[in-house]
């Protein structure tokens, strides 16, 4: 049975989403509040039940963008910063 996301799957979404300017590598580096609040192993929930993620081993946040070579990286964020400008260009006019 093959994984539902294969790590290149996931890096070739996350560049897309880099060229498109619906995000910036910087902005991967940050996890998101859902993973925050879910590695929050000692969380007491409201009922006053302790969170069962304890039990479970929480992966580190990664940002896939970095594992690529840096080379590749650099152009991907300069036409991640094209794009915006060309973008901000045309919602001027």
């Amino acid at each position: 049975m093959e994984k539902a996301f294969d790590k290149s799957s996931v890096i070739n979404t996350l560049k897309n989403g880099v060229v498109k300017g619906y995000w910036t590598v910087e902005d991967l580096d940050i996890p998101t509040s859902g993973w925050i609040a879910s590695s929050n192993t000692n969380e007491v929930m409201q009922s006053g039940a302790k969170s069962a993620l304890r039990f479970f081993p929480v992966r580190m946040h990664k940002n896939l963008l970095r594992d690529i070579d840096p080379k590749e990286l650099e152009e991907l964020i300069e036409i991640g910063n094209n794009y915006k400008k060309e973008k901000e260009g045309n919602s001027n006019a």
